[in-house]
């Protein structure tokens, strides 16, 4: 390679790599401003409600001499349980199923909210009202009692 021409070379790498240096500053500074301000949003605390859902049977009438221990409802959480979750004022409507231990929780935001059964197990229960504050998830334990026909 002619000097002459080597210098340009050289000249045009200092060119590229000061761009590069550049570009990857420019790009770590972007990184980190946009990092800054997603920051606060990710310390917003959800809210919602959380909680579980119990069946309640009764075995009856209770026989005329008890035997000791003799419980005569028992309680058991209820799998697959489907309920509906709305507000009335924001229009919110949701269904939320519970799991095999009979737990549930659902993201919302503050307001109240009413609960009531999604589907017919054979047991009866609700209404229920729940409010929702700021950041809060509120555990409840809802009850529904075995329905007797």
């Amino acid at each position: 390679m002619a000097p002459r021409h080597k210098f340009y070379y050289m000249k045009m790498n200092q060119k590229n790599l000061a761009n590069i240096i550049l570009i990857t500053i420019g790009v770590v500074i972007l990184v980190g401003v946009l990092g800054y301000f997603k920051k606060p949003n990710s310390l917003i605390q959800k809210s919602g409600i959380k909680g579980a859902v119990i069946g309640q049977y009764c075995n009856g009438a209770q026989p005329a001499e008890p035997p000791p221990n003799y419980q005569p409802c028992g309680e058991e959480p209820l799998a697959s349980f489907s309920l509906k979750i709305g507000n009335n004022i924001s229009g919110v409507d949701k269904r939320v199923t519970t799991n095999n231990k009979g737990e549930f929780q659902v993201e919302l935001s503050p307001g109240i909210y009413t609960i009531t059964q999604d589907n017919d197990l054979g047991v009866v229960g609700g209404p229920f009202s729940i409010e929702v504050g700021l950041g809060k998830f509120i555990e409840t334990k809802l009850v529904f009692h075995e329905s007797r026909s």
